[in-house]
């Protein structure tokens, strides 16, 4: 701001208007000029709705000093200023754990859930992002179970990690899935509210038990002894069991096991000591792992601690072989080993993998 002899004028104050029809709108911003006759001020845009505004997308601005005791009161030129309202947008989301991410995903109960999202804006916007985790209800209105909020900078395309939650309820009868709603700026602006269960992002859990875990058995040099160890799948995706554990003798079951939809299933564990091996205790820990039908990785979900007394007596002459897979084995000569045990038994057939395979009580 200069005089009329251009000189500047120092420490007045200036403020930034919008011109309209009738009243002015004052938009907050001032600043004192400095000794060179400058000033500067910011303000936030916003579209003018009212009707006394000319454009809603453009601001007549200008510039006011009210005058004091020793220069008038000066207005500049109007300088247009368009404005475009910012749009964001929801592009994509996932959720991801240790194990699996993506769209819609299977887990355990009780995993910890992170949340991305990516935005687009159509110009760079700093605002406060509201995700509500909702779970699913049949037959009731769905329920908010965590609120993640975080301020973040859009530019385009952005990917946004939000937050996380813990899916601590199975997805298994009223409670269907997991899901997310999403609001940018303020809860009444909603940008993204997906209504088809199947098609929008989930998540949904399982529960695999396994019991006992402890097995202790007292296991004679030559002798074989098979325990059931039961493992059922409450969760709506089929999965796989693949026991592991360290190689060497004492111990083999079948390669996996086929689990269905809540369904239950005894995984065959044999407990064999072979003619002359050391008495003594053992300890084996064999790993539970889970192929989930929908991934092609395996999750630990347990594990069975077996604890072996080998004792000497009443050793079999025959050795005894064992078979690579549990399908090879026959009843009959599992029952022609036990004669040198001098221990009753008793045996049942049931079918594995659609071949028979036996389980000794």
């Amino acid at each position: 701001m200069k005089d009329e002899f251009n000189r500047p004028v120092a420490n007045r104050l200036v403020k930034i208007w919008d011109d309209d029809i009738v009243n002015d709108d004052y938009l907050g911003c001032s600043d004192y000029t400095d000794s060179n006759g400058y000033f500067e001020c910011y303000w936030k845009s916003y579209r003018d709705t009212s009707q006394d505004d000319f454009s809603p997308d453009k601001v007549e601005a200008y510039a006011k000093f009210d005058g004091d005791g020793y220069y008038n009161e000066k207005t500049s030129e109007i300088v247009e200023i368009n404005i475009n309202e910012v749009k964001v947008h929801y592009v994509s989301g996932k959720f991801k754990t240790d194990i699996v991410e993506g769209k819609q995903i299977f887990v355990p109960l009780g995993s910890n859930i992170d949340v991305y999202l990516t935005l687009s804006s159509n110009f760079q916007t700093t605002g406060i992002l509201r995700v509500e985790i909702k779970k699913a209800i049949e037959k009731s209105q769905d329920q908010v179970v965590k609120i993640l909020e975080k301020q973040v900078t859009l530019n385009g395309d952005t990917q946004i990690y939000v937050g996380s939650f813990v899916a601590d309820e199975l997805t298994v009868g009223e409670v269907t899935h997991y899901y997310y709603k999403i609001y940018y700026n303020n809860h009444n602006q909603v940008i993204y509210d997906p209504t088809d269960p199947t098609n929008r992002e989930w998540v949904e859990t399982f529960r695999i038990s396994i019991s006992p875990t402890l097995i202790d058995v007292d296991l004679m040099r030559g002798g074989i002894i098979v325990r059931g160890v039961t493992i059922q799948n409450e969760g709506d995706a089929k999965v796989e069991i693949y026991p592991e554990y360290a190689e060497g003798e004492l111990m083999w079951s079948p390669y996996y096991l086929e689990i269905l939809p809540n369904f239950k299933e005894s995984l065959p564990i044999s407990v064999y000591a072979p003619p002359g091996y050391s008495i003594g205790n053992y300890k084996k820990t064999i790993e539970i792992y889970a192929s989930l039908d929908r991934y092609n990785k395996l999750l630990k979900i347990g594990e069975i601690n077996v604890i072996i007394n080998v004792v000497s007596g009443g050793e079999s002459q025959i050795p005894l072989t064992i078979p690579s897979t549990i399908n090879e084995i026959k009843l009959s000569d599992i029952a022609n080993q036990y004669r040198y045990l001098n221990e009753e038994f008793n045996a049942y057939i049931s079918i594995f993998n659609n071949k028979p395979y036996y389980v000794i009580i």
